[in-house]
């Protein structure tokens, strides 16, 4: 019996021991699945910054990037594409190609482009890509077939705006015509300048001769205005070509605006109605010179009277503005603190065709004897030597609206205030 006990005993001591070891190895196991279980909590902690970094980035590219499946359809876009596109992601990831290219494009081109680009062949080329509202615009296409990936492959379409690259060209080459026809026509109005002074003086003093014939008097007056005329032209080619570097001061537009429509008040026909909009309280100082400031309000004057035969009204209008980034438009001011001057009239407007031109030197819609065609041009020159933006907007049968943008003077000024003075 006593046996039978002790054996009883020693296999119940056994069984605990083996329990014990049992319930270590289980300890153990425990730790090490603790441990496991922190290193996948920090593993996906990881993960998730990577992929958190990897979309901030994503969504950051200045260009707009779309990810092509393999049937062609978008799976993906950054937020660029929603952007300027208008469009939600649902439907960026609806919308075909068709829908996305403008009117003069043919998808079926894209659509083998992209095929190729899965094939393994980069395509790059430029395109016209449309937005949710219809309107269409120039863009650079580099399209890449992605290796690496599970399942079929995959295209990425990186698409890069063209439209501020496109205007920055062409004011480039604006820039670059009006450089050289200014070293050209200074040249030319010296030597013109010179041919004119007995062409202008001896008139004068042949119709003060006594005896000279009525019909000879009118031949010389008229002899006399056209050399007027030609002095005139001369002077405008010498200041469209002279370069030279503007006096500049701080200017108050608030008066000074005010004073040049007064000005422009007396001299343009009755059937003309000035205005003159100004904000109380806004700051509107500039660093400008003020004979310059004043050609270029009188040019644009000029312009809206002869947009106006039978009459209307010119507005001059000065306001502080603040350009939002991201909201520029095209060939307007960048984001920043801006003093615009707004002149505004109710003629004919300006037709698509002549449009484009209106900057350009010696292009004008007037007849034979009526203009030279350098106001527009000397506008957009003089703006630009400010460091300014000039914009335009106009509807046929409904009048234009120029925009000029100039730099704010600094705070505190560094030169004396411009005061008013009569510039008859």
């Amino acid at each position: 019996m006593a046996d039978d006990v002790r054996m009883r005993v020693a296999a119940l001591q056994q069984e605990l021991r083996s329990l014990r070891e049992a319930n270590e190895l289980l300890g153990r196991q425990a730790e090490d699945l603790g441990f496991l279980e922190a290193r996948l909590r920090d593993r996906t902690r990881e993960l998730q910054e990577k992929n958190a970094l990897l979309q901030a980035i994503y969504d950051a590219v200045p260009d707009m990037i779309f990810l092509h499946g393999a049937d062609g359809t978008v799976e993906d876009v950054n937020e660029n594409v929603l952007r300027t596109f208008g469009w939600t992601r649902d439907e960026a990831r609806r919308i075909g190609v068709a829908e996305a290219s403008g009117p003069d494009m043919r998808p079926e081109e894209a659509m083998e482009r992209i095929r190729r680009a899965r094939a393994g062949e980069p395509q790059d080329f430029e395109w016209t890509a449309r937005r949710k509202d219809g309107t269409t615009f120039p863009v650079e296409v580099r399209l890449r077939r992605l290796e690496g990936l599970p399942g079929e492959p995959k295209v990425l379409a990186l698409v890069r705006d063209l439209t501020e690259e496109r205007r920055r060209d062409q004011e480039l080459r604006v820039q670059e015509r009006l450089a050289a026809l200014g070293q050209l026509a200074a040249g030319i109005a010296h030597d013109f300048n010179n041919l004119l002074t007995p062409v202008c003086n001896y008139p004068e003093m042949l119709r003060g001769l006594p005896g000279v014939p009525d019909r000879v008097r009118r031949a010389l007056e008229v002899i006399g205005e056209q050399g007027q005329r030609g002095a005139r032209l001369v002077h405008q080619l010498l200041d469209f070509g002279r370069g030279s570097p503007p006096d500049r001061r701080v200017l108050d537009l608030r008066s000074f605006v005010t004073e040049v429509g007064e000005m422009v008040r007396r001299t343009l026909p009755d059937a003309v109605e000035v205005r003159v909009e100004i904000p109380e309280g806004a700051d509107l100082r500039v660093w400008a010179d003020p004979v310059q400031i004043q050609q270029i309000l009188v040019n644009l004057a000029v312009n809206a009277r002869d947009a106006m035969p039978m009459g209307g009204t010119l507005t001059f209008a000065v306001e502080r503005v603040r350009v939002p980034a991201g909201t520029a438009e095209p060939g307007g001011p960048e984001a920043g603190e801006w003093v615009r001057l707004t002149v505004r009239d109710t003629g004919e407007g300006i037709s698509p065709d002549v449009l484009p031109r209106i900057f350009d030197p010696f292009f004008t819609t007037r007849g034979p004897r009526e203009g030279t065609g350098l106001g527009l041009s000397q506008v957009h020159g003089l703006v630009t030597e400010h460091g300014g933006r000039i914009t335009v907007e106009t509807e046929a049968g409904r009048g234009t609206v120029f925009r000029v943008y100039l730099p704010p003077a600094p705070s505190p000024p560094k030169g004396p205030v411009e005061e008013p003075t009569d510039r008859r």
